[in-house]
C-alpha cells in the first residue's frame, strides 16, 4: 500500500533540515521510493535518497530526479513523498 504525505512548510530556509529529522524519526523504517521537494527555483529529490540509498532500492527517484518540473508551483512551499507500508 502507498500512502503520500504532504507537508506545508512556512521558511524555505528550514526546509532540508526539517525533511531530515521527519526521515530519520518518523519513516527510518520505511521504504521512501518517490521524494519530491518543490522549492519553486530548486530541487534537491534526490539528496535525501542519496543520504538513505537503501530506502530506494529499485532506484526510482531517478525516474523525476528533477521534481520542479512535475509539480505545479504553489503559493507556499512543501513536500510530496510517498512510502510503502
Amino acid at each position: 500500500m502507498n500512502v503520500y504525505y504532504t507537508v506545508v512548510f512556512e521558511e524555505n530556509v528550514v526546509m532540508r533540515k526539517e525533511f531530515s529529522k521527519l526521515v530519520r524519526q518518523t519513516f527510518l523504517c520505511s521504504m521512501i521510493h518517490k521524494i519530491c521537494i518543490n522549492l519553486g527555483q530548486y530541487a534537491i529529490c534526490h539528496d535525501i535518497v542519496h543520504e538513505y540509498p537503501e530506502r530506494d532500492p529499485l532506484g526510482s527517484h531517478k525516474v523525476e530526479e528533477d521534481c520542479s518540473t512535475n509539480l505545479t508551483p504553489q503559493k507556499s512551499n512543501y513536500l510530496l513523498f510517498s512510502t510503502n507500508t
